[in-house]
């Protein structure tokens, strides 16, 4: 993210259920990126090590959303 022109988007696959972590919303908020997510079905309630479930209806509306 650091090196994408300003007002790029960004597409987070976000754990269901994890209210906690927030990282890459405040670094995409930071850097003036339009930021956008998902809530997918993990295997793990620890968002960095586990194995989504893609929500591939929800991921296509919010690239539906997106500016071009």
């Amino acid at each position: 993210m650091l090196f994408m022109p300003e007002h790029s988007s960004v597409v987070e696959l976000r754990n269901q259920g994890d209210d906690t972590t927030q990282c890459y919303f405040n670094l995409a908020n930071a850097l003036r990126l339009r930021y956008y997510y998902t809530l997918n079905q993990g295997d793990s309630e620890d968002t960095i090590m586990t194995d989504f479930k893609i929500d591939l209806i929800a991921l296509q509306e919010v690239i539906s959303q997106m500016p071009d």
